[in-house]
């Protein structure tokens, strides 16, 4: 997804990857991640449950931001 705001992701529990423009970063709990605003990101769900807090750094209302969730 590419944001009009820039967004941060706190791995809570579990493990995954974030994945930029430039490729794929692994993550496990206690991570935090930043996007600047208007920079495609996502994120990809290791083996098993994974909890995460993601939120947006923003002025404005969300669903100007062009999110799109995908969930499998």
């Amino acid at each position: 997804m590419a944001c009009n705001q820039s967004a941060v992701m706190v791995v809570l529990s579990g493990s995954g990857a974030h994945l930029t423009e430039d490729g794929e970063a692994p993550v496990s709990a206690g991570d935090v991640t930043y996007v600047p605003a208007k920079e495609w990101h996502g994120y990809r769900s290791g083996d098993g449950d994974t909890h995460v807090f993601a939120g947006e750094i923003a002025v404005g209302r969300s669903r100007d931001g062009g999110y799109q969730l995908m969930v499998k």
